[in-house]
């Protein structure tokens, strides 16, 4: 796939995939990529599918219209750095430390399909925890104080069958806010936490240890442990101690 060439269109498109389209594996030629839109959309949507030099083909369902296009190479691609399904769909590391222009062309690709912009206020939504965090990192790194937050769901009925819907994440930001509740210092973002709960289920957690400094990072956010609050730090090994708190 043409990555190390990928125009700003590009990085729009692999957005707009992001939030409105899937791959499928299972499919001949070495799978099928997947762009799904409104059928209102579908004639400004088309265009822009140039921006990767691959072959689409159009299809229409009574609610949207599908592009589709057999190319093994990049369906390995993007299930190897962006996962696969809605709910496995992830932003991976080395995307933080691209150029701005793509970064920006990036997430407004994503807003195109699964986001709102009001004037002020953005949002993005998604059924995937990872994506989630990806998308509130990239655009932290573009300047913006982010927050996310979770709706949970319940199975709905869609022309009589009932269907389980995945709990949603909401990414928002806004501009020129008229308070604060986060800020940049020195190139770090610092955001208020409202409050943590434990988790049910296990997590992966890294440990930053750099001069007795034990920290760690948890959901793309760096969390420093203080090692001199406690009243029993007295002599004991504060690494231990760091990690009871």
């Amino acid at each position: 796939p043409p990555i190390g060439t990928m125009t700003m269109e590009g990085w729009w498109l692999l957005g707009r995939w992001l939030g409105d389209g899937c791959i499928d594996t299972r499919k001949r030629r070495g799978g099928t990529i997947t762009v799904v839109c409104g059928n209102h959309e579908a004639g400004e949507l088309a265009p822009k599918l140039t921006a990767w030099p691959i072959c689409w083909g159009k299809r229409k369902s009574r609610t949207a219209t599908l592009f589709d296009a057999y190319h093994a190479d990049m369906v390995k691609w993007l299930e190897a750095n962006f996962g696969r399904l809605a709910h496995g769909k992830t932003i991976p590391a080395w995307v933080l430390g691209m150029a701005r222009e793509y970064r920006e062309a990036l997430l407004d690709g994503y807003l195109s399909a699964d986001g709102y912009y009001s004037g002020r206020k953005h949002e993005a939504t998604t059924v995937s925890r990872a994506l989630a965090i990806g998308l509130r990192l990239l655009a932290e790194s573009l300047g913006n104080r982010v927050a996310i937050h979770v709706a949970p769901q319940h199975a709905v009925q869609i022309e009589g069958r009932e269907i389980k819907v995945r709990d949603i994440y909401r990414v928002m930001w806004v501009r020129n806010r008229r308070r604060n509740y986060a800020y940049e210092l020195n190139s770090v973002s610092w955001s208020r936490i409202r409050k943590v709960e434990p988790h049910r289920a296990k997590e992966l957690v890294y440990n930053l240890a750099v001069a007795e400094d034990q920290s760690y990072i948890a959901e793309g956010i760096i969390v420093h442990n203080c090692t001199h609050h406690s009243n029993a730090r007295g002599g004991k090994p504060r690494s231990e101690q760091s990690r009871a708190t």
